[in-house]
C-alpha cells in the first residue's frame, strides 16, 4: 500500500474514542495541515471491506455531482440531509486510485 503510514491510536475508554471521531471533521476543518487526514474506528475484516467500498461509491458518486452529496454512516452510503437553504460541502474531484 503507498501513502503515509497509518497511524493507530488507543484511548483508555470507548467515551474518549468515540468524542475524538464526532469532533475531529470540526478540528480538520480549522487546521489546514489536517486536510488530507481520515480517522474510522477499528473494524473488522469484514467491515473494513464494507467501508473501503461504501466510501468508494460515496466518492463516486460525489466525484460524478462535483459536490459533497453523500457520505457513509454506519458502513453504508447515505445522502447528507442538508438544511433548506444550506450549500453543499465543498467537495475536490479526486482520482479514485488515491482515495481510502
Amino acid at each position: 500500500m503507498e501513502g503515509p503510514p497509518l497511524i493507530k491510536m488507543k484511548f483508555p475508554t470507548k467515551e474518549d474514542a468515540s468524542r475524538v471521531l464526532s469532533t475531529f471533521n470540526s478540528v480538520k476543518v480549522k487546521m489546514p495541515e489536517l486536510k488530507h487526514f481520515v480517522i474510522r474506528p477499528d473494524l473488522t475484516k469484514e467491515e473494513l471491506a464494507k467501508f473501503r467500498s461504501s466510501w468508494k461509491e460515496a466518492i463516486s458518486k460525489n466525484n460524478e455531482a462535483k459536490k459533497r452529496l453523500f457520505t457513509v454512516r454506519n458502513l453504508e452510503v447515505v445522502k447528507i440531509n442538508y438544511k433548506k437553504d444550506q450549500e453543499p460541502y465543498s467537495w475536490e474531484v479526486r482520482d479514485q486510485q488515491q482515495t481510502i
